[in-house]
């Protein structure tokens, strides 16, 4: 195991970068760890400015990273993932993804762009939670698509080898039986196919809510640690 890996994760939708505190505290010693936080802006939501985010800081230097997302996300940590291994095939990279959003949502009805220019107005009145919120849900479907495009260009690379434990799908679920893993639309069963067009490990943490990072930090932070053993 690396002894200066470093760590970046980024939070789900509309979630405080602060999400990562808990489980950060129980990183191994040594270990580098960045938060990115993203702001709300009169603009529409831009793939690209969170991308360049979570790039900026993972990119500095060459020892082993860990991208971390959750929820929405996954979705960015999982496009930079790409971006890494394109830019910088010779360094470890790993991914991980906190019950993590799916990317088999309806293809976007309107311009992100759009949606954001109609909502905009209506945001004088509200709290900064909620501004933030649906800033970024505009683009949740844009961004699912941009995600499912980025798998068909690597899903053959990927797969290539079999499930690879540098990426690991990490499922949240309070009821943990065969009934329910059995369901073909239960969040269990969309979460195992995520893995598998990954080639990624699958483990679940139970009982928990969805936001596992802080119910469960010590394990999230062992099952981060040991993508680079």
């Amino acid at each position: 195991m690396s002894a200066t890996a470093h760590v970046v994760f980024v939070p789900g939708m509309a979630r405080p970068a602060t999400d990562a505190d808990p489980f950060f505290r129980h990183l191994p010693t040594g270990w580098r760890t960045t938060a990115v936080a993203r702001s709300v802006s009169d603009e529409p939501f831009s793939v690209g400015d969170a991308l360049a985010d979570i790039l900026s800081p993972a990119r500095h230097g060459d020892n082993p990273v860990v991208l971390v997302g959750h929820s929405f996300g996954g979705y960015l940590a999982e496009l930079a993932y790409y971006q890494l291994l394109s830019s910088q095939p010779e360094r470890k990279v790993a991914l991980v993804l906190l019950d993590a959003s799916v990317a088999d949502v309806p293809r976007p009805w309107l311009n992100p762009g759009t949606l954001w220019r109609w909502w905009r107005p209506l945001m004088t009145v509200a709290p900064h939670p909620v501004e933030h919120f649906l800033h970024e849900n505009s683009a949740f479907r844009a961004t699912a698509k941009v995600v499912r495009a980025a798998r068909d260009t690597w899903r053959e690379p990927l797969l290539t080898g079999g499930p690879d434990g540098s990426r690991v799908v990490v499922t949240a679920r309070w009821i943990n039986n065969r009934l329910t893993r059995a369901l073909p639309w239960s969040w269990f069963t969309k979460q195992a196919r995520l893995a598998r067009g990954l080639g990624a490990r699958h483990l679940v943490v139970s009982p928990s809510g969805h936001h596992v990072m802080l119910q469960h930090p010590k394990e999230v932070a062992e099952i981060v640690a040991a993508t680079l053993r």
